[in-house]
């Protein structure tokens, strides 16, 4: 059981994982736009996260060399 916290109104679809599996098995054009989009969302969160810690490791003060 996963949890998530919402920082602003949000309205939650709840759908079970096997109907899930079952609906993008049975129409791989959906299924197919549903894992690209999810990869868009994944990336994108991986480069700002990249992003955030570039940016703390140069704030880092650095010492006499």
């Amino acid at each position: 059981m996963l949890n998530a916290v919402c920082v602003e109104d949000s309205e939650v679809l709840k759908v079970e994982s096997q109907v899930l599996r079952r609906i993008l098995d049975e129409n791989p054009a959906i299924g197919y736009a549903v894992q690209k989009r999810i990869s868009q969302i994944f990336f994108k969160r991986n480069v700002d996260a990249m992003e955030r810690l570039r940016s703390i490791v140069l704030a880092v003060p650095m010492g006499p060399t």
